[in-house]
């Protein structure tokens, strides 16, 4: 796929990225001003520097068919913001040209890029808010949680953990006192709410 990018960076803001422009402009990437991007605009527009949401936003709003991506400093709020503005794809410098050639290929192709770095945050801070309210759980408490959650009868999650059904019963009992949940429908909507059930 040929792909024209037009890069809101000045030589020296390039090189401060660690972009090496040689190596793009083998791969058929050419870097521009953001002046230079018009109705017959490039395939993707890489951003850096500061106020990127708001120079996504305008872009994306200017032209709506163009592919942004943006590279910014270790920061998970910036990468949700620069995503919820329109970009598709968020980096991290320095990068290797020839890595970003194909990162900017893949955008450039309909797909998203996320750093692996900032991803890994995500994810912590995902699965950090997911567990939260059950950190007051022991992990037997949280097993039976989970299986009464998936429906599961008392009697077959005694058989699955290898307990009698009184634990199982008294441990429910537990977890109801713990987590301030009356019943196993509650149970079931606490799982839901915080994604660990369909």
């Amino acid at each position: 796929m040929s792909v024209t990018l037009r890069a809101v960076l000045s030589g020296a803001e390039a090189e401060a990225l660690g972009i090496d422009v040689a190596v793009l402009a083998a791969r058929g990437i050419a870097l521009s001003p953001e002046d230079g991007i018009t109705t017959d605009h490039a395939d993707i527009v890489l951003l850096a520097g500061a106020g990127l949401p708001t120079r996504i936003r305008s872009l994306a709003s200017t032209y709506p068919d163009c592919k942004i991506a943006a590279v910014i400093a270790m920061s998970v709020d910036d990468a949700l913001s620069c995503l919820a503005s329109g970009a598709l794809g968020v980096l991290l410098a320095p990068l290797p040209a020839d890595r970003l050639a194909r990162i900017l290929v893949q955008i450039a192709a309909g797909g998203y890029f996320i750093d692996q770095r900032i991803a890994q945050m995500l994810a912590l801070r995902q699965l950090k808010k997911i567990l939260e309210p059950f950190s007051a759980l022991s992990s037997r408490e949280y097993d039976v949680f989970c299986l009464l959650a998936d429906g599961k009868s008392l009697a077959e999650i005694a058989v699955q953990l290898g307990v009698s059904r009184k634990t199982v019963s008294n441990t429910q009992t537990q977890i109801k006192l713990k987590l301030g949940l009356s019943g196993r429908p509650a149970i079931v909507a606490c799982a839901k709410r915080h994604g660990l059930v369909g």
